[in-house]
């Protein structure tokens, strides 16, 4: 049994390693099929994950799911799906109005060496991260990181053209797209930065147009958790950032990491985006990425059989034929399926 465990452990090993380089650190957002909708009309949402022109769905975890819920007008609700589903997410808005689309998830784990986890601190603009653990002395030993996402996508029902509102709705970090204020240039759009619902200063705060090959716009953010990007209408965008904290010992994990985004139109880019969509289709022929998958980390194999005295049980087990779930009859006079007690019986 122990040796089937290693071969099992080592295959997945491999295909992990199939998936593209540092998929955990990759930006993760909600990708509505439209962000401007007429009240009764069908949406669909999707979990995608990504880095520049590349973007892949990933399939409804439960297992990972804090959050999934729509905030508007008729108050909170859960956003409807099934387990392994791609799009994760499909709803119909009868209200008028603004709508928040809100996704956390628990953590998952990941482990990589020193070197990489370095560099990767660097790519997303964690160099106080990086220099914390020089100073600190760790970097001859592998990281073990645990790691969260917090994504957020604003819709408008009915025919108001403006950009949809948003608010904060209690995310542990959480990206807020802020009403233009007074005198402020046409493009500049203002996104603030809550951490445990306070002001978060001096992350790295990118801007991405959703299917473009444009190069991503970055500002950190004030103190006031506030950043100014120029963003072109015409367009839908992705803000993203990423946070991180030393972690506890409760979860198991040197650093703690959490990953948020925000999906929202310009104004005049509140229409049909069929684009967007197949932006993150998966593949013909391709299956679509489980949430759990994207884990580096194997799962911990089950427990061993627990081995019983003959004395503590009876000498066979009965168990009745079944059929993918599904009831089958059986015949005048029905079989049985005898199985020793120290084997395994599958349904």
């Amino acid at each position: 049994m122990r040796r089937v465990r290693h071969l099992v452990a080592g295959f997945t090993l491999v295909l992990l390693a199939a998936e593209p380089a540092a998929t955990v650190a990759h930006e993760f957002w909600i990708e509505p099929s439209d962000l401007a909708l007429r009240p009764h009309e069908r949406v669909t949402l999707r979990l995608c994950v990504g880095d520049g022109e590349e973007a892949s769905p990933l399939a409804r975890d439960e297992s990972r799911i804090e959050t999934f819920a729509s905030i508007g007008p008729a108050g909170r609700r859960s956003i409807p799906g099934l387990h392994g589903a791609d799009p994760a997410g499909v709803e119909r808005f009868e209200t008028s109005g603004d709508y928040v689309i809100a996704y956390e998830t628990n953590h998952a784990y990941t482990t990589q060496p020193s070197a990489q986890f370095e560099e990767y601190l660097f790519e997303v603009g964690l160099e106080t991260i990086a220099n914390a653990r020089r100073k600190h002395g760790d970097g001859a030993r592998r990281v073990r990181e645990a790691y969260s996402r917090h994504a957020k996508a604003l819709l408008r029902v009915g025919n108001d053209p403006a950009a949809a509102h948003d608010h904060a709705v209690g995310l542990r970090l959480e990206l807020i797209l802020e009403d233009p204020a007074p005198g402020a240039a046409a493009e500049e759009t203002t996104i603030r930065l809550l951490y445990l619902g306070r002001p978060l200063a001096g992350a790295l705060v990118t801007a991405a147009a959703l299917g473009s090959p444009e190069r991503a716009l970055q500002a950190r953010s004030d103190s006031r958790g506030r950043v100014r990007i120029a963003l072109r209408s015409g367009d839908a965008w992705r803000i993203s950032t990423v946070h991180m904290v030393r972690g506890s010992r409760d979860l198991g994990a040197d650093w703690e990491s959490l990953w948020a985004s925000l999906v929202f139109a310009r104004p005049d880019a509140a229409t049909k985006r069929q684009d967007a969509a197949r932006r993150c289709d998966a593949p013909s022929g391709r299956r679509v990425a489980s949430m759990s998958r994207l884990s580096q980390e194997i799962a911990p194999p089950p427990p061993p059989l627990l081995l019983l005295s003959p004395h503590e049980v009876s000498p066979v087990t009965v168990v009745p034929a079944r059929l993918r779930r599904k009831t089958v009859p059986f015949p005048q006079r029905p079989p049985l399926l005898v199985v020793p007690t120290n084997s395994v019986a599958f349904s």
